[in-house]
Parts: structure tokens; C-alpha cells; sequence
């Protein structure tokens, strides 16, 4: 088929040290293809101070369309994480490569705990290299207080749409971030924020994950769900 969607999910969870995963993807010519995550990367951390990785290599043949449109990475305290992601795709192909990494668990307070986070993306169209972006935060050789330093943010994130088949998408896109009201102390992610008090009424812990919306969640949950 010309079309593919895959969704990666255990190894983007990453536990324990030495744990490197390694992704190859080739599209052959006018092939399609969606990755994604089912959520974010946990990185946790590990005794040993050993970093947990990844690594991908795309490469993408004339017309075809790659989309790398993962869940963000979410560090736990004092863990470690590299990620090197390279793209080698035709003039004619096209590509959307989204990359985010977030504070941490913030709701937990950990923001921006972790040890070392190393990321570096390299995108080729023919001979000529697109990108390089190479992302290295380490907190520990930050002065003290660093986590202010980002003020109120809790993710950075790269979103690259190159190649002539999306030069229209790309222009709204970027038109409709432009046009975006920037107010101070505005909410970061353009809506109110909400704080809900919620009852459990069953007779076993229930945990909140990501996989739905929350006013889907357990029936046992009570909260206004309305809102």
C-alpha cells in the first residue's frame, strides 16, 4: 500500500539505564508514512547514571511524505536521555518533524530535575543540509535557581515542515501562530487554566494517564465533568 501509519509505543517508554532504541524508516517513491506515539517518552531514572537513548534514520525517496509527529519526551528527575534523529529525503518529498521535550512532571513539582537531556536532529534535502539542531540542556551546571531561568514554560519544542508539496500548509501555519495574541501572564497554552476536585468512589486507586481525555475517565471518578 502506498499508505502506512505506525505507532510506536513500548519503546518509547524508556526505564532503565542502557536502554537505546533505534528506529529505520525508508520510503520508497510516493509512499506515505505516519509515525506517532500512543504517549509521551517517560524517562526515568536510573542508580547508575547510565543515559537512555534513541535513534533514527529516515530516508525518503522522490514524492514520498514522512510524518514523525511523536508525544513529547517527558524527564523524570535526575535521569539521562540522548536522541539523535537523521532525515535524508528528496527534493521532491515531503516531511513534518515534531520534537518536544518537556519539564518534566511538573504536577509532581519537577520542573526541568533531570540530569541531561541531548537532542540533535539533522535533516538533507539532496546534497544539501536542511537543519541542525542540536539541543543540550544539563541542569546541574546551570547556576542555582536555573528552573526560573524558562520562567513559566514547561516545554520546548521544534516543528519543521520543509519541501515545496507543503510550502502552502507551512505558510498558514506559521500565519495562524503570527496572528496569535501575546498578552502578559497570558495562559502558555492559550486557554484558562481549571482546577477540579475529584472524588473517587470505588474501592481500588485509580491512576490518570494520558490515553483519553479526562472526562472520559473512570466512571468511579466524580468531578464536574461538565466543565
Amino acid at each position: 500500500p502506498q499508505s502506512q501509519w505506525r505507532g510506536r509505543t513500548g519503546p518509547r517508554t524508556l526505564p532503565h539505564s542502557q536502554n537505546h532504541t533505534s528506529l529505520g524508516v525508508h520510503l520508497h517513491e510516493s509512499t506515505r508514512c505516519l509515525v506517532s506515539t500512543q504517549a509521551s517518552t517517560k524517562v526515568y531514572r536510573n542508580p547508575l547514571g547510565r543515559p537512555c537513548g534513541h535513534r533514527l534514520n529516515a530516508v525518503l525517496e522522490a514524492g514520498s511524505f514522512f510524518a514523525l509527529v511523536p508525544d513529547p519526551v517527558q524527564p523524570f528527575a535526575e535521569s539521562l536521555y540522548t536522541q539523535r534523529q537523521e532525515v535524508r529525503m528528496h527534493p521532491t518529498a515531503g516531511l513534518v518533524l515534531v520534537d518536544w521535550v518537556s519539564s518534566g512532571r511538573a504536577a509532581r513539582g519537577e520542573r526541568w530535575a533531570f540530569k541531561r537531556i541531548q537532542s540533535r536532529n539533522e535533516v538533507w534535502r539532496g546534497a544539501d543540509r536542511l537543519l541542525l539542531d542540536s539541543l543540550s540542556l544539563e541542569p546541574e551546571s546551570a547556576p542555582p535557581g536555573h528552573a526560573r531561568q524558562l520562567g513559566r514554560f514547561n516545554c520546548l519544542a521544534l516543528v519543521l515542515v520543509p519541501g515545496d508539496r507543503l510550502r502552502a500548509a507551512a505558510a498558514r501555519l506559521l500565519k495562524d501562530v503570527s496572528a496569535q495574541p501575546v498578552a502578559r501572564r497570558a495562559p502558555l497554552v492559550g486557554r484558562e487554566s481549571l482546577r477540579l476536585a475529584v472524588t473517587n468512589l470505588g474501592d481500588r486507586p485509580v491512576q490518570g494517564g494520558s490515553h483519553y481525555h479526562f472526562i472520559e475517565t473512570n466512571a468511579q471518578l466524580q468531578f464536574d465533568r461538565a466543565k
